[in-house]
């Protein structure tokens, strides 16, 4: 699809019988159109945290989003999301302040942390009780990808998993409030 095809669909969405309890909808409002990466910077960019995560395995794109990075001075605020440990050796070549993320080989924290990851994203397939653990000491930023329902939230929340990513920030933000409760005497 061209990009001006693109910018022609409504990026704003509502997927019936997938919203959890207490999740308000549509997470967007509707007729919204798909901002470009730098849009998406220009309003975003240290206001939040940014997982920045772009599929293509095109050099002169990765530079063009390593200097977007650097541009809108994302390194205490974002890290970019690569599919390869080879990508991110070609990325830290560049440029060692752009933080990375790598998704080959998620289970293998060891090699993550070896290689210099800033950030970790496991998915739920690695989570088990010997990964939560090792993942806990080492320290590192974590986002688990993904938990889209409260008994999932709950169980990593109660695990001490540090980030969850989701698609319902306010059933998390909810169950993350009354875990805090609960812990306070």
């Amino acid at each position: 699809m061209l990009w001006r095809e693109l910018k022609q669909l409504d990026a704003s969405h509502h997927w019936p019988g997938r919203v959890p309890d207490n999740a308000a909808t549509p997470m967007v409002p509707p007729d919204v159109a798909i901002p470009t990466l730098e849009e998406a910077l220009a309003t975003l960019a240290g206001k939040v945290g940014l997982n920045i995560q772009v599929k293509t395995t095109s050099r002169d794109m990765l530079n063009k989003i390593i200097q977007l990075y650097l541009d809108y001075e994302l390194t205490d605020s974002g890290f970019r999301m690569l599919r390869s440990f080879e990508q991110g050796a070609w990325v830290r070549s560049r440029s060692p302040d752009v933080a990375i993320c790598i998704g080959e080989d998620r289970h293998d924290l060891e090699k993550h942390l070896a290689f210099g990851v800033d950030y970790l994203q496991p998915n739920l397939r690695c989570l088990n009780d010997s990964y939560i653990e090792a993942l806990i000491k080492s320290g590192m930023p974590a986002n688990v990808f993904y938990a889209n329902d409260r008994e999932t939230m709950t169980t990593f929340i109660r695990k001490g998993i540090p980030g969850i990513m989701t698609d319902y920030p306010d059933l998390l933000l909810s169950l993350v409030e009354s875990h805090s409760k609960e812990e306070t005497p």
